[in-house]
């Protein structure tokens, strides 16, 4: 099986191709707002971890295209990134205890210094730190993914996948328990025998 991960920084999975736009001793240097220097339908299964929100929506569904290309038949992309849902949901008057930890947390971490302990703040901090581009809602994303071509679009929960080799590759650990879940939506999608 070859599989590759596109924007994996330090995340390192045996016997995957690790990807980002700068290079390492094990992470080979590949920029994904230009043309992969890859072979058409070389790979089994490709996996990407919050990174598609760090590039602009014309990029994104570039690199979604070029994913969709270097796919083998009935290869299987994995797709984690935030969810604007996530961010509006804060805003509910009948958030969850976890949603209401998030915002605590968030208002800890990165904007320490904001008058209240109020949604918005951590909404304007997402939107705009860490360099993202465009957050995805779900419509959107499907949309990306059905229009290049893929089929069979399922959601999937963190670490959960009907294929073992996309089975627990998310990097929960990065974050307090239950947030990664919080923000991310996952897809699954599969290249078809036409396209």
């Amino acid at each position: 099986m070859r599989c590759i991960e596109l924007g994996s920084g330090g995340h390192r999975v045996p016997g995957w191709l690790h990807t980002d736009l700068s290079a390492t001793a094990h992470v080979l240097q590949l920029d994904v707002t230009q043309a992969f220097p890859i072979d058409d339908r070389v790979f089994d299964y490709v996996y990407s971890e919050h990174m598609i929100e760090h590039i602009s929506f014309a990029q994104g569904r570039s690199m979604i295209r070029e994913c969709f290309r270097i796919m083998k038949v009935g290869a299987i992309i994995r797709i984690v990134t935030p969810s604007i849902g996530f961010l509006i949901r804060l805003f509910s008057r009948d958030r969850s205890e976890l949603e209401d930890r998030y915002i605590e947390w968030a208002m800890k971490q990165f904007v320490p210094n904001a008058p209240a302990s109020l949604p918005s703040f951590v909404f304007n901090n997402f939107v705009r730190a860490w360099d993202h581009q465009f957050i995805y809602d779900r419509e959107t994303m499907r949309f990306v993914l059905t229009d290049t071509g893929f089929v069979d679009i399922k959601e999937c929960r963190i670490g959960a996948s009907d294929h073992a080799k996309l089975r627990g590759l998310e990097t929960v650990e990065r974050m307090p328990d239950g947030f990664l879940e919080l923000e991310s939506m996952i897809f699954e999608a599969t290249r078809p025998q036409t396209g």
